[in-house]
């Protein structure tokens, strides 16, 4: 795993190589150009490739990519070679680019400065920029940014209202006023201090094909077969998979085996060390099943504790999404055994997963919104303390979440979009808590609007299919980077067969009544029974937590707790203290995923390397 660098209107080595200093835990070599106000650089590994150029271009790229279109890629040459010829004729061209990929192509020896930045559909990879004064600066992370000795970094309190709500932000928003990404299937183009913006690729309605189920099921096994029969390296004798007991790892792992009945396939699985095992038997007997080497990665969490810094500095944005860390450990542990790791990432998003209340509002939901206005509203303003009384005392999860219902406006909107935006998308506060968590805050943005507005954008007519689109362009691309920082430390390949773009156009194609039929990724189950690749008990499972820590286990009995605790004492100029002793320490399931998120914050503050302001000036 490489990184990118590069500064336009400056020609400045010690610039360059204090941004590069921040990312060396990506690579020990690093490649310069360096000419004519043009200062860019590639931090790599001794075997990957390095920063190209010729009279033309400039190219630097972070890639996994291994094949264009239908022709497999031998070295990065051909790669080079057609992204310039993008670049130069058409740059939707990019689209046919497989793979994971963050790039940089700056043109050079024009009179005007001009540099294109992408990504892949997905996003998998990260690409930060912002404009400073009459430079322009982009990087891989976040933090070479603080290279710039007079840049003054303060939080962006419009894009905090999604880290507050969602975990992440959708838009082009960064948690740092005036740093921007480069979004999911996006070119940026920044020419003489100017920026355009061009989409190459977006999720498109699937259409009325055969209704004949064995049809869709024949195709997606020999589809999604002949794909992974590409990603797999064929000089690695050895080949593992993250597995976490559920359908969509359990059925690469089982496609895998199909392909290969003799190759050593090494299974990883994560064990938190609670009492629930359930997981760790659905792996185990999946494992055995397909006659997989099972192996067992033990996280205890006085190591997560000690290593908590860290993993903030690698992860670069505040560590909400705690999938990174088990997946850390997960990838470290493979390191010692394989060389790539094959996922079963996608599958949820594309497949309709999850929980079934994610894509269709619950039963006592559709009552609900059949009452009279009057009664709702009463209902709503009585029900909220009982149920947060309730929940606080038994720790139930269901009461935390329904108590959750109440406080929320947007859980019982009359329009579906709000209810969903509310439901699906915002794990975390709500947007009534906003205004009572932080001190300085001053903008209160509606988040709820904005992810209706992004669900409507889909040309799906399909309320089912509207919300698989907004996942895929906005969720799945965050859970995503899990996978790009933890393979750019330990160093291990990840290849996720659902992610390649012939399977995601594939999937999308399939008709939504498919795909979901009340029941949860209906046609994977399908294929799975029909091929007879899995136990049924595999198959027939209705929900799991996947690399989810145990948060609340870990919140309450455990020395994360006390580190969480030391951080949240700190935070008596960031925080209103009177909110914060509602939720810490956390007694609910709800609860707990709140103070998770406060703390990540803080931590990333504390990590961060510069001082940044909390108010905007």
């Amino acid at each position: 795993m490489t990184a990118i660098c590069g500064v336009l209107g400056l020609e400045d080595k010690v610039l360059l190589k204090d941004m590069c200093s921040y990312m060396k835990h990506r690579g020990q070599t690093i490649d310069t150009f360096i000419d004519d106000n043009m200062s860019l650089a590639i931090i790599r590994h001794f075997n990957e490739p390095k920063l190209y150029y010729d009279d033309e271009v400039v190219i630097a790229i972070d890639q996994d990519i291994y094949a264009i279109q239908d022709k497999v890629i031998m070295d990065s040459s051909a790669i080079y070679s057609y992204l310039k010829s993008c670049i130069l004729k058409n740059v939707e061209l990019v689209k046919n680019l497989r793979g994971s990929f963050a790039f940089s192509v700056a043109k050079i020896d024009e009179k005007k400065k001009k540099v294109f930045l992408g990504r892949d559909i997905y996003g998998t990879r990260s690409l930060y920029y912002m404009k400073h004064g009459d430079l322009f600066l982009f990087a891989s992370e976040m933090k070479p940014f603080a290279a710039l000795e007079d840049l003054k970094l303060t939080i962006n309190t419009h894009a905090l209202n999604f880290y507050l709500t969602c975990g992440f932000s959708p838009t082009r928003e960064t948690i740092l006023t005036n740093v921007h990404k480069v979004l999911p299937a996006e070119i940026v183009e920044y020419i003489d201090n100017n920026l355009n913006y061009k989409t190459y690729w977006s999720p498109i309605a699937s259409k009325q094909g055969p209704k004949n189920i064995d049809y869709w099921a024949q195709t997606i096994f020999g589809t999604l077969s002949n794909v992974i029969k590409l990603l797999i390296p064929e000089e690695e004798q050895n080949l593992g998979i993250a597995l976490s007991g559920g359908i969509d790892s359990s059925f690469i792992a089982a496609l895998l085996r199909k392909i290969h009945k003799k190759r050593n396939i090494i299974s990883f699985t994560i064990d938190y060390g609670i009492r629930d095992k359930t997981e760790l038997k659905l792996a185990a007997t999946v494992a055995d099943y397909l006659n997989l080497e099972y192996n067992v990665v033990y996280l205890e969490p006085d190591q997560v504790v000690k290593d908590l810094e860290m993993l903030q500095w690698i992860y670069d944005e505040p560590l909400i999404k705690f999938t990174f860390i088990p997946t850390y450990y997960l990838f470290k542990t493979a390191k010692k055994y394989v060389k790539t790791v094959f996922t079963g990432d996608g599958g949820d998003e594309l497949f309709i997963g999850y929980r079934s209340d994610y894509w269709e509002d619950p039963l006592p939901i559709k009552v609900f919104l059949k009452m009279p206005n009057t009664i709702r509203e009463s209902f709503l303003k009585l029900g909220q303390p009982i149920t947060e009384a309730l929940a606080d005392l038994t720790g139930f999860k269901t009461l935390s979440l329904v108590a959750e219902f109440f406080v929320r406006k947007s859980a019982s909107h009359p329009n579906w979009k709000f209810r969903i935006a509310s439901r699906v998308f915002q794990g975390y506060f709500s947007e009534e808590e906003l205004p009572k968590i932080i001190k300085f805050y001053n903008d209160f943005s509606d988040v709820n609007y904005k992810i209706a507005k992004l669900l409507n954008s889909s040309n799906s007519n399909n309320i089912i299919e509207k919300i698989s689109h907004a996942m895929i362009m906005s969720k799945l691309p965050d859970d995503l980077l899990r996978l790009d920082k933890a393979v750019a430390i330990v160093a291990v390949k990840a290849r996720s067969p659902l992610l390649d773009p012939f399977i995601t156009n594939f999937a999308l194609s399939i008709p939504i009544q498919l795909r979901y039929n009340k029941i949860t990724k209906f046609l994977i189950r399908y294929v799975i029974k029909r091929y007879y690749l899995l136990p049924n008990k595999i198959v027939d499972i209705k929900s799991k937590r996947g690399l989810m820590a145990p948060l609340h286990y870990w919140l309450s009995k455990t020395a994360i707790r006390d580190y969480i605790t030391s951080l949240i004492e700190s935070s008596i100029n960031f925080f209103n203290t009177n909110y914060i002793k509602k939720i810490w320490p956390p007694k609910t399931y709800t609860k707990t995923l709140k103070a998770w998120n406060l703390a990540t914050l803080l931590l990333w503050l504390k990590v961060f390397p510069a001082k940044i302001s909390y108010v905007n000036k």
